[in-house]
């Protein structure tokens, strides 16, 4: 029966990232010159001691932790402020406790919650979680909206159990539903490598993540770059749990690439609203945040060479990726067109001209009967504009990619130090014919380079 679970979790090394920028800063700031001020990190006790002069001090400090776990996607709501008491020497002491864990009281109030939706779903408390099940999936997605719109005083997270198959929800593997600055705050959902890639992909033994981190993701999880994902069309009601998107953030995962995919302004917990051209914007927000989690762990590791960023789009998500992939501030190293749209009157009119701008490699994923994209169509644009790509065909389908879906997407990323060093070098050819009315199935498969 599926089923997910309500938590309430924090990444305890990106608290610990973001008190030693307090640290940083505090050296940096002339109120504090001369100060003996001290803030420390308790992990095994999630507290963090705060120790300093005088009440203008413990405020100064406070709005700087608050705005550093904030850039590092941790709630505000998260750290818990206690009183400050007397310390020897003339001093002020505080502790900050970091909650980790849902408590009683907020459990009771979300088991509450899900009773008042009369849906036929049922909430049971399990330790410092809640466990939501239910036998319709359409049942914990309403659920999970309820959750959302609920003011239960306690950042959370709603984390998937595979059982008759995933439920699209937000994740929690560690970091899950994370928020990040754009224009205005968007939503987004990062996940981790969690489990070994393929031997066959030779990664780099050392690019691994820290104990702490293998151990939430379920093993020795190995990191060679990340990848963002754009979804298709908001006024169509997509999001970042749309199907193609979901496959190509798992796929990417088991090739050892972080994944994060968004919602666009105005789609879900993201602020705003639908522009049609500005979108691309957003994209270059998500670059970001994910290459600032990506040099946390090189920094974390004393790693000189930076992981790679690629960019992919599904639909209306490569338009807006090919938009972004030249702009990006941050190096893009790869970019993935899936569903590429060529042929739609409501395609940005400069978008081809931004896109030729981009030096970096193209990999174009067509369904053979596109007729926002066919294959020949995308082949003549991208040659065109004079860029350095390939193709790969799905014979049978059309632009939902509803042919040869359960295999393409699964070896779509592939790595190769020897060409580009912890990044992506190839895909898996998924070809698929029809064979009677609704079973389709892989004919072939052979890996294309993605760069020579």
């Amino acid at each position: 029966m599926p089923s997910f679970d309500v938590v309430s979790r924090v990444d305890m090394q990106e608290m610990d990232n973001a008190v030693n920028q307090v640290k940083k800063e505090i050296g940096t700031r002339f109120d504090f010159r001369g100060s003996k001020t001290r803030i420390d990190l308790d992990r095994k006790e999630a507290e963090i001691h705060v120790l300093t002069e005088d009440d203008m001090k413990l405020r100064a400090i406070k709005d700087m932790l608050i705005a550093k776990v904030v850039r590092r996607s941790i709630e505000a709501d998260a750290l818990v402020f206690g009183p400050s008491e007397r310390a020897s020497g003339d001093m002020l002491r505080q502790t900050v406790t970091v909650t980790n864990g849902i408590d009683v009281e907020t459990a009771r109030k979300v088991v509450k919650v899900i009773k008042d939706t009369k849906l036929k779903v049922q909430a049971a408390i399990q330790g410092d979680e809640v466990r939501v099940t239910g036998k319709k999936r359409d049942d914990l997605q309403e659920a999970i909206q309820a959750l959302k719109e609920a003011d239960l005083g306690l950042p959370f997270s709603l984390s998937t159990i595979v059982n008759d198959g995933p439920v699209m929800i937000d994740s929690h593997m560690p970091d899950g539903r994370v928020f990040f600055p754009g224009d205005q705050r968007l939503e987004g959902i990062l996940e981790w490598p969690s489990i070994q890639p393929d031997a066959s992909a030779d990664i780099d033994a050392g690019a691994q993540l820290s104990m702490g981190q293998q151990t939430a993701m379920g093993g020795n999880a190995v990191v060679k770059g990340g990848v963002v994902i754009a979804h298709p069309y908001p006024p169509h009601g997509a999001t970042m749990a749309q199907p193609v998107v979901y496959r190509i953030a798992a796929s990417s995962r088991r090739r050892g690439l972080a994944s994060l995919r968004f919602n666009f302004r105005g789609v879900g917990g993201s602020l705003g609203s639908f522009s049609g051209e500005e979108e691309h914007r957003d994209v270059l927000a998500a670059a970001a945040f994910l290459a600032g989690r990506l040099a946390a762990l090189d920094d974390a590791e004393g790693r000189e060479d930076p992981r790679p960023l690629a960019l992919a789009g599904y639909s209306f998500g490569s338009i807006m990726a090919a938009r972004a992939a030249a702009e990006s501030p941050v190096p893009v190293k790869a970019l993935a067109l899936v569903g590429f749209v060529v042929s739609w009157e409501h395609t940005p009119v400069d978008t081809f001209e931004r896109l030729a701008a981009y030096r970096g490699p193209v990999l174009a994923v067509c369904a053979e009967n596109d007729d926002l994209g066919r294959p020949k169509d995308v082949e003549r644009v991208l040659t065109d504009l004079k860029l350095d790509f390939r193709m790969s065909i799905v014979e049978g389908a059309g632009h939902f990619l509803r042919a040869g879906t359960g295999r393409w997407e699964r070896r779509w990323l592939r790595s190769s130090p020897r060409r580009l060093p912890q990044g992506v070098n190839g895909v898996w050819d998924a070809r698929a014919r029809l064979r009677g009315a609704c079973d389709r199935r892989i004919q072939k498969r052979r890996m294309v380079p993605l760069w020579k």
